[in-house]
């Protein structure tokens, strides 16, 4: 599960920031390209000094770990150039130049700050504009054809992803955890429990609760949030991974509650009871966990 969970924890924690968007082309767009910016740098800054000439096969066609950070680079400078409507694709040569570790994080560095640049300067009326581009890879490249900016951008996104799955592979024969299977760090939340919390029946569940989450990535804490009309349940749960609208059903034997956390359905299922409740987990099926939750 952690691969997928933490890429749908990452785009959560984007996504306030694309759905307030007044111009939402563009901010999906620079959504998708901010992704891939954070996992490349986290990625080459985290990958060894002394892995970066490693290659899986000795071969030309091969790129070392570090020729790939200055093609990447390149790449940013090369394609935003062409977006921005340079007369010439600007071509920085990193892959041929620059072999330490210090010189390629400065110049991938450089090169995203280039093309943050140009994607702040797009509005949905900015990005469908025509320009000539060229997709492809060396030899490869089509002739320079008009088409949308964004349709250039989503090249520009896609070669990047290509790339760091390369870079995940380098890194794992390496025995280094990618940024895309590492947790992120946690939020602080402070849980305080109410030691004169009502003890009524077991439908007494609304109100506020102390959660504590057992996942397969270790333990998950927050609040759990439950307003209850008869049998049916609303709510949500609040946690240093996300926030995730909750809803369900009640009985006496029973608490039910589903949610979504982008496209990761959640589950828990236990006993209800109006002081402490605890119980089991289900993350889309995949893998499993436990929950418990006391009244604040």
């Amino acid at each position: 599960m952690k691969k997928a969970t933490l890429t749908l924890l990452i785009l959560s924690a984007l996504s306030p920031v694309f759905g307030q968007a007044s111009n939402p082309i563009s901010a999906g767009s620079a959504f998708h390209y901010a992704l891939i910016k954070r996992l490349v740098t986290a990625a080459a800054d985290r990958m060894p000094e002394e892995h970066y000439k490693f290659q899986p096969l000795t071969a030309p066609d091969v790129r070392t770990f570090a020729q790939l950070i200055g093609h990447l680079a390149d790449s940013n400078f090369r394609l935003c150039s062409i977006i921005a409507g340079a007369d010439a694709a600007r071509d920085e040569g990193i892959e041929r130049s620059k072999s330490t570790k210090a010189d390629l994080l400065k110049a991938l560095a450089d090169s995203f700050v280039f093309c943050d640049q140009v994607h702040a300067k797009m509005t949905d009326a900015a990005i469908v504009a025509m320009v000539k581009f060229d997709a492809g890879g060396e030899g490869t490249r089509v002739p320079l054809e008009p088409m949308p900016k964004v349709t250039a951008f989503a090249f520009h996104t896609a070669h990047a992803f290509e790339h760091y799955g390369n870079m995940v592979t380098y890194m794992r024969m390496k025995e280094i955890l990618p940024p895309s299977s590492a947790l992120p760090p946690k939020r602080p939340i402070s849980v305080t429990v109410n030691p004169n919390a009502s003890r009524g029946p077991y439908n007494d569940v609304g109100g506020q609760w102390a959660l504590s989450v057992e996942t397969p990535n270790g333990p998950v804490l927050g609040f759990l949030t439950l307003t209850i009309k008869g049998t049916q349940l609303t709510g949500e749960a609040n946690t240093d991974r996300g926030i995730v609208p909750l809803t369900g059903t009640l009985t006496a034997a029973e608490i039910q509650l589903t949610g979504t956390l982008q496209t990761l359905r959640i589950t828990f299922s236990g006993k209800p009871n109006s002081v402490s409740m605890t119980g089991t987990v289900n993350f889309g099926g995949r893998d499993s966990g436990t929950w418990s939750a006391t009244r604040q």
